[in-house]
C-alpha cells in the first residue's frame, strides 16, 4: 500500500464530481494493493473522511458511473451472500468523441 492518495486530471478536472468524490477517488488510491486493487469497506471511508456510509456509497456509484472506477463484488457460490468487494481505478480513456 502507498498510502499516498493521487487525483489524476481526468477526476479533478471533472465537473460531474462533487469534492467529495473527488476525495474518496483519492482514499481509493491511497488504500491499493501490490496488484492495484482496494478492498476497503465503505465503514473505513466513512471513518477515514468523517461521513456516513451512505455518502461514501453516493460518491462510489458517481465514481463507477462516470468509469473513473470498477467495482466487482465476490459472492458465496449459490448464494447472494457477500464476501469482498474489489474497487479497481480505471484507466482515463476520453469517450467524448
Amino acid at each position: 500500500m502507498s498510502f499516498i492518495g493521487f487525483i489524476p486530471i481526468h477526476v479533478r478536472h471533472n465537473n460531474k464530481l462533487n469534492p467529495r468524490d473527488k476525495v474518496v477517488y483519492s482514499e481509493i488510491t491511497a488504500n491499493l494493493n501490490e496488484d492495484g486493487i482496494c478492498v476497503k469497506n465503505n465503514v473505513h471511508f466513512a471513518n477515514v473522511l468523517n461521513c456516513t456510509k451512505t455518502t461514501i456509497s453516493a460518491s462510489m456509484k458517481n465514481l463507477r458511473e462516470g468509469r473513473f472506477i470498477s467495482i466487482i463484488i465476490e459472492k458465496a457460490e449459490n448464494s447472494h451472500e457477500f464476501i469482498k468487494r474489489y474497487i479497481m481505478p480505471l484507466p482515463y480513456t476520453n469517450i467524448s468523441g
